[in-house]
């Protein structure tokens, strides 16, 4: 069994770990996402 401070610890460093990888998925796709917009051309004859 671990000691309840190891597992604390363990709990904390999984937490962050997990964190850091979803900041860092994140921080690929939001500037992908901007990159790959299309142009922002006018509609002619009212609505899209």
């Amino acid at each position: 069994m671990m000691e309840p401070r190891a597992q604390k610890l363990l709990a904390i460093l999984t937490v962050a770990i997990v964190f850091g990888v979803f900041l860092a998925a994140n921080a690929h796709l939001v500037p992908a996402a901007f990159t790959s917009m299309p142009a922002d051309e006018p509609v002619r004859g009212g609505h899209r």
